[in-house]
């Protein structure tokens, strides 16, 4: 029955995506047990159905139950994935501060050792914090706003009229796919903010490769402010998705507001011809920045066209 379906999805959405599967089925079977010894053999009527869905109580509750947590900062729902992705990010941070300070102070050898390691520890613990700070803020948003409400919240008067419709199943947006999103938004801002250097560009010539820096790291650093807006935009597009759960028409319109924004953004800040650009990259490489802001504005208008016939088959 649609109100089983309506009850049953309301619970295990709150859940871990891993425990969702066997929930369903144990649910399920608890329903069906708790009709059948309501109605015997007969088949069970609305009424009926409504009676025992009350019983159970209310869905965010009874998915406590099953989770067996409280309030968390960071719940069961997302604790694997914040942990998995925080040590990628530490340890991709980690490498690449490493990799892009040495290449630094080859050719511009530090007055002492001791300015190398404090400047070397100066910059990582603050790369640390950033990551720290942007994935747990991250995925705090994703714990609160994963359900439309806080996971812990009961209501006294809650009544079956509170369910929420089951989505279709071509419009829902995998637990996983915000939560990548996020990730590589805060790994991508920690290297702009913190190792720039690690980002170049090699060439062969007379059989040397020599690697050349993408940025003028000075003049980007000056425009920080305006890029890390970018990220922010996309951290935005995260959250959103998160929130909704399934591509409505009110998201995908957001998402492509969000993504014409970026486009904007981008095309302002980052033309050919811009001083951000190392001016001593070769030649053949002088494609790049075109290629760059071309790439991204394709990206993201086929990511505003799928969101958009996602969505549209809500309409139908």
């Amino acid at each position: 029955m649609d109100l089983i379906n309506r009850y049953v999805y309301d619970v295990v959405r709150r859940l871990p995506e891993r425990q969702r599967s066997e929930i369903d089925k144990e649910l399920r079977g608890l329903i069906a047990d708790m009709l059948t010894s309501r109605t015997a053999d007969s088949t069970p009527s609305n009424d009926e159905v409504s009676v025992v869905l009350v019983a159970l109580g209310e869905p965010a509750k009874l998915a406590d139950n099953y989770r067996g947590s409280g309030r968390y900062l960071i719940g069961p729902t997302y604790y694997d994935q914040y942990v998995s992705l925080l040590r990628v990010l530490l340890g991709v941070v980690f490498i690449g501060l490493s990799i892009a300070l040495a290449t630094t102070y080859s050719f511009n050898p530090p007055q002492s050792i001791f300015a190398a390691l404090t400047a070397y520890i100066g910059s990582l613990f603050s790369a640390t914090l950033q990551v720290l700070a942007w994935v747990t803020g991250g995925f705090a948003l994703a714990e609160y706003y994963s359900t439309g409400m806080p996971q812990t919240t009961t209501r006294s008067d809650w009544t079956l009229a509170d369910l929420p419709e089951v989505p279709l199943k071509a419009t829902l947006i995998p637990p996983h796919e915000p939560i990548v999103g996020i990730g590589f938004t805060v790994l991508f801002m920690a290297i702009l903010n913190f190792a720039p250097e690690i980002l170049g560009v090699g060439s062969l010539s007379n059989g040397r490769l020599t690697i050349a820096p993408l940025f003028q790291v000075e003049v980007l650093r000056q425009a920080l402010p305006l890029i890390n807006s970018l990220f922010a935009l996309a951290l935005i597009k995260e959250v959103g998705k998160i929130y909704y759960g399934q591509w409505t028409p009110r998201l995908a319109i957001g998402n492509t507001l969000l993504n014409i924004a970026t486009i904007a953004l981008a095309i302002v800040m980052f033309p050919p011809n811009a001083q951000i650009w190392n001016p001593n990259i070769s030649p053949l490489l002088q494609g790049i920045p075109r290629f760059f802001v071309l790439a991204l504005g394709v990206g993201l208008v086929i990511d505003s066209a799928f969101c958009l016939i996602k969505a549209a088959k809500l309409m139908k």
